[in-house]
């Protein structure tokens, strides 16, 4: 071998510090010193951190509720290169794949990215911002018109005659009264986008306001996401299957605040499929105790899953759904491979105020929908009996 221009050498291991790339020229030889043509490899190391520079928005920038900021982040690393760029809102929604963000309830938000290498370091930086009520303002005017007389009088004197003129002189003023209103209406939207599958299926989506409901109108632009129904706090809608394979998406508008809804097509390879199984816990538990739950899925698919979360609530129902159910926590699971299944094993506190009474635990496999199956509607595991909370 002949390591980065250093003579040949027979040496199974070489170390190498000096960050830069490398190039790294070898070849074998075997005992009856035939030698193969010598090849090249290129080797990076890579000691310095990931660069990230946030654009927009501005560290303690002041922002309207109803403005869509632009989200503008760059990640660089000049030797081994950018792996992976995360990007959060208020440390909850993943917005990564947005180019904006908002509109946003007032008050103080924080974008934070965390950016990761090839060589396996990683930075993060994080910015806050503000975001104010917008005010409309309507000004009216009113105009009036005031008349008024003037008389003059003028006497000539002759010898038998006296004349008297009345001049009238009309003079008009005008009077504008303006007058201003301002208008605050605020409110959000919760979450602000969803990701579905080719099968499709239904949603809510969550609207919070401080001034009572002061929007008129919730549209969309497309034929495939149906508006069910909507009031004042919540806007429930269904998403058709989608049979084309590619991806597609559909804006739902309430008022200035805009809700979109992305489908990826029907899959033309192999691909991940969890099938929940059982959960199983204790029959009963003290609150202040710990419940012990354990939940089974199998990988009936043809390709391995990647990581997900499994999230577990608690219920007074054994409906395969997790509408009006408490969550309790989650867990993140590295994997599963393909026609292999998983225990995995929960613990949780139940805290003293839980109402006493009988509830089945839910186990939701991938609930966060990150892997792409053709059936979402197995996912969700039912505990077979109740626990009783005391």
């Amino acid at each position: 071998m002949k390591p980065h221009g250093n003579p040949l050498q027979n040496l199974l291991q070489y170390s190498l510090t000096e960050e830069g790339e490398k190039t790294l020229l070898y070849k074998s030889i075997d005992y009856g010193l035939n030698q193969e043509t010598p090849k090249l490899a290129a080797i990076k190391i890579d000691k310095t951190y990931p660069e990230i520079t946030i654009s927009s928005p501005s560290s303690g920038g002041s922002y309207n509720d109803n403005d869509k900021i632009p989200l503008t982040v760059t990640a660089t690393d000049t030797i081994s290169g950018i792996d992976t760029k995360t990007i959060t809102l208020d440390s909850t929604s993943d917005v990564s794949n947005s180019s904006t963000v908002g509109p946003l309830l007032a008050g103080t938000h924080a974008i934070s990215v965390l950016a990761k290498d090839k060589a396996g370091r990683s930075s993060t930086k994080d910015v806050s911002f503000n975001v104010t009520v917008a005010t409309t303002t309507t000004t009216t005017t009113t105009s009036s018109t005031v008349s008024s007389t003037t008389t003059s009088t003028t006497t000539t004197t002759t010898t038998s005659t006296s004349t008297t003129t009345t001049t009238t002189i009309l003079t008009t003023t005008t009077i504008t009264t303006t007058t201003t209103s301002t208008t605050n209406c605020t409110y959000g939207i919760s979450p602000q986008s969803q990701n579905y599958n080719s099968n499709g299926g239904s949603g809510i989506i969550n609207i919070s306001s401080t001034s009572g409901q002061c929007w008129s109108t919730v549209t969309n632009n497309c034929d495939w996401v149906v508006i069910d129904s909507w009031d004042s706090s919540s806007v429930n809608y269904s998403v058709a299957s989608n049979l084309a394979i590619s991806q597609r998406t559909c804006t739902i508008s309430i008022g200035y605040h805009s809700f979109t809804v992305t489908q990826n097509g029907v899959s033309t390879t192999k691909q991940a499929e969890l099938k929940a199984g059982a959960v199983t816990c204790q029959k009963q538990i003290k609150a202040g105790r710990k419940l012990n739950v354990t939940a089974i899925a199998k990988n009936i698919g043809g390709e391995n899953a990647s990581s997900f979360k499994i999230a577990f609530y608690l219920s007074s129902n054994s409906d395969k759904s997790i509408d009006g159910d408490t969550l309790i926590g989650e867990k993140s699971v590295s994997g599963l491979g393909k026609k292999k299944a998983k225990n995995i094993f929960y613990t949780w506190k139940v805290p003293t105020e839980t109402t006493k009474g009988s509830y089945y635990i839910k186990a939701f496999w991938d609930s966060e929908n990150v892997l792409s199956e053709s059936n979402e509607e197995n996912n969700i595991g039912v505990s077979e009996k109740t626990v009783t909370i005391k």
